[in-house]
């Protein structure tokens, strides 16, 4: 009895794999038949770490998460913001926190 070579070991955790048929003889019917198979498709775990960047609204979130309320008035009409605002809508001035 001939001896079975050394198993590796799995490294990505395997995967499972659906729907693969495959003809047992390859005569040119069963070959034909390859031309109708539905795509393979491999179930893998994905994981992501996403780095979302507040920029300009920073302060606003930082008040909030200390239960504060910032808003963003402009300095020249007095037209305030309850959201932020880095500039003015209808002027494109900077806008100042209060």
């Amino acid at each position: 009895m001939s001896k079975l070579p050394t198993q590796r070991e799995e490294t990505l955790g395997g995967y499972i794999v659906h729907g693969i048929p495959f003809p047992t003889s390859t005569d040119e019917e069963a070959l034909e038949f390859l031309k109708k198979m539905t795509p393979i498709q491999i179930e893998q775990e994905y994981k992501i770490t996403y780095l979302h960047s507040y920029g300009q609204d920073s302060p606003w979130f930082a008040a909030l998460t200390n239960k504060r309320l910032l808003a963003s008035r402009d300095p020249e009409s007095g037209y305030t913001y309850a959201n932020p605002r880095g500039a003015d809508v209808y002027s494109g001035r900077e806008t100042k926190w209060i």
